[in-house]
């Protein structure tokens, strides 16, 4: 645990305004107690003093720079250097706003540069300092073996000069929803996921899919997913999800054919079987 982390500031902060008699003993409370001799044990609880409160005033300040009871700085860790000698405090996660970039093929067009990709390569960027005006075609890629691999992909000609994007995970899907809600009323967003429940229903739930990116003939992709019934059963809760919310015409056939083989056919697959790829308006 971080004592005095940005969230522990602000629960001493709650505290001294409050000026509560007493608070419950959790790791803050008994580190204080331990560290700097603050309150009195009473069972579960900490006895506090008006002289404790100026203590812990003074602790905060001493161990960071910050007075608990202003507001803390808002900013990523750069901005947060010049308030304090913790940068940790800040309350904005230094990902926040970066996104993987990658190509079909081996250039990456942004911001009217053009960037020398090796297969497996991508780009790191925060997604502010992208020409947003420019990009008229996003694919955004579920699984990131098949993102770092997409020069594999057999796409159309069209698709070539899309931006690749990898959906990623936890913070980093904050900043790819970020970009999509940024992007033109008119951008094609294509999403690319597994030809399975799950992946349609991520592509279903994603923001502003235009068109799902799949294998141009399923029967071959069928053949090839052999095997993978065990994992397609345990997908129950995406196939309940899609039967409850209906799919664009033009995806229905093929979900009803995907229901019909009861296989998963995952993107690596796609690539590793040469499988050429299309691109299914999704509304």
């Amino acid at each position: 645990m971080d004592p005095l982390s940005r969230q522990s500031i602000n629960s001493l902060a709650n505290a001294i305004q409050s000026r509560k008699e007493r608070v419950q003993l959790n790791k803050l409370w008994r580190y204080l107690h331990d560290e700097f001799n603050i309150g009195v044990i009473i069972k579960n609880n900490l006895v506090l003093s008006q002289n404790d409160y100026k203590s812990i005033r003074e602790i905060v300040l001493n161990e960071t720079g910050y007075d608990p009871i202003t507001p803390l700085p808002i900013g990523d860790r750069i901005n947060q250097s010049l308030y304090s000698g913790n940068e940790k405090l800040s309350g904005e996660n230094p990902g926040r706003h970066h996104l993987l970039l990658n190509s079909n093929t081996s250039t990456l067009n942004i911001n009217n540069m053009q960037i020398p990709l090796l297969m497996g390569c991508s780009y790191r960027i925060d997604w502010r300092n992208l020409n947003i005006e420019n990009i008229k075609q996003v694919i955004v890629v579920e699984n990131l073996a098949a993102f770092d691999n997409f020069q594999m992909a057999k796409i159309d000609k069209e698709l070539k000069n899309a931006l690749v994007l990898y959906r990623g995970h936890n913070i980093s899907t904050k900043a790819t929803l970020d970009l999509l809600d940024a992007l033109a009323d008119d951008a094609h967003i294509i999403a690319f996921s597994d030809y399975d429940p799950k992946g349609i229903e991520i592509s279903k739930t994603t923001p502003r899919v235009t068109h799902f990116l799949m294998p141009a003939d399923p029967s071959f992709a069928f053949q090839k997913a052999e095997g993978t019934r065990e994992r397609f059963d345990k997908q129950w809760s995406a196939i309940k999800y899609i039967t409850e919310n209906t799919l664009p015409a033009t995806l229905t056939n093929y979900w009803e054919l995907l229901l019909q083989n009861k296989v998963c056919i995952a993107q690596e697959l796609m690539f590793s079987s040469n499988m050429e790829l299309k691109a299914i308006k999704f509304r």
